[in-house]
């Protein structure tokens, strides 16, 4: 994995590893469990065949990606206890007893999960002689991406939210070492019935009595359905509130206070959507609790990033537009939308350099914004 991919996943501290090891990974983990006694394996859903509906732009034809992702096979998913296994790094590498890496938990496929691993540091060094023993069953609030409010919304929160009520009560949570605002607020949505949260020193190897993990990686297009939402939705609208607000404003999702997918023509942006009705809002300068207000009263939002995680707590019939850069499209907030009940379009921006950082900005072509509001709003 390059430093620039490392970025992408907000991955704040990298460094080139001393001597590298290939240590093995194990991409079967139900295989291995069937040959290790003491394991078990727990199916929360068999496979099926997923179909969605292609998202809408004004853009010639629709991405290849997005088309080939509108139907596909959703592989089986469970929730796996593991005796004896060792967990280390910021991102909470897990490793078996026999020393294999669990690769299911960094990504779907093995080209993947090998490009992610050669870059971390906790994969690449040599793993310590001696862990630190931890007594106790344990859960991980951890994974790739841990420190982005996107990815760990929906592929940490989200799964942990999926299981919570399987877990025994005695059961841990492995949690970062130090939380951010977003991380402890989206946690204390949950009702987690008490577990307590132990923080995780990314620079230990622990090797704990037991390991609860749930397998494939979570991602939007195998686990995303209108349930998978529920709860964290209306466990934030009860907390906050805002279950009865109008659903009427429009919003527009400023990065300029971020390092990439920045709009280089913002003031031009902004000129042509205040004509509509839209106000312009930084969803990374607002708490979270503002967050969770100003998204269950939109309309219509426009931008990219992260902050569109946040749709989450609009409501059903609300609008997406989403500015995409073409080297790297993302299909992540169209099946959101799709489950969520929310009308997705997006069109294809101009790249402009962004030295150092994994992702470009964005120049915003003014003629295809006009024509992607007419449509939405027509």
């Amino acid at each position: 994995m390059t430093a620039k991919q490392m970025l992408r996943y907000g991955l704040t501290r990298w460094r080139k590893p001393r001597q590298r090891f290939e240590h093995p990974v194990c991409h079967d983990l139900k295989s291995w469990v069937s040959s290790y006694s003491a394991a078990e394996y727990i199916v929360l859903d068999p496979p099926h065949r997923r179909t969605r509906p292609l998202p809408k732009t004004v853009e010639s034809e629709i991405e290849e990606s997005f088309v080939s992702a509108s139907s596909y096979d959703v592989p089986e998913r469970a929730l796996v206890e593991i005796p004896g296994a060792r967990v280390r790094g910021q991102w909470g590498m897990a490793v078996l007893p026999n020393g294999e890496f669990i690769g299911e938990l960094v990504a779907l496929t093995e080209q993947g999960r090998h490009s992610i691993l050669r870059g971390l540091p906790a994969y690449t060094d040599p793993l310590p002689r001696r862990p630190r023993r931890r007594r106790g069953a344990y859960y991980m609030v951890l994974g790739v991406g841990v420190t982005n409010y996107g990815h760990f919304i929906h592929e940490i929160v989200m799964s942990l939210s999926r299981v919570v009520d399987q877990l025994p009560a005695e059961v841990q949570l492995l949690v970062p070492s130090k939380m951010a605002h977003f991380q402890l607020e989206s946690l204390d949505l949950l009702e987690l019935r008490g577990h307590k949260r132990i923080p995780f020193p990314e620079d230990e190897l622990w090797e704990l009595d037991t390991l609860y993990v749930i397998v494939p990686r979570q991602s939007s297009l195998i686990v995303d359905t209108p349930d998978h939402y529920r709860r964290y939705r209306e466990a934030a609208q009860r907390k906050y509130g805002y279950a009865g607000v109008k659903r009427n404003r429009r919003w527009f999702l400023t990065r300029k206070h971020d390092r990439h997918w920045r709009v280089t023509n913002e003031d031009e942006v902004e000129r042509v959507l205040s004509r509509y009705g839209f106000e312009t809002i930084a969803p990374a300068m607002l708490t979270f609790q503002e967050q969770v207000e100003k998204f269950s009263q939109a309309e219509i939002i426009v931008g990219t990033g992260s902050g569109l995680m946040n749709m989450v707590f609009s409501p059903s019939g609300a609008k997406v537009l989403q500015f995409q850069d073409p080297s790297h499209v993302i299909d992540y907030f169209w099946n959101m939308a799709a489950v969520l009940g929310i009308d997705y379009h997006y069109f294809l921006c101009d790249v402009v350099d962004n030295a150092g950082q994994a992702d470009a900005d964005l120049h915003v072509p003014i003629d295809k914004l006009k024509a992607s509001l007419d449509q939405l709003l027509s």
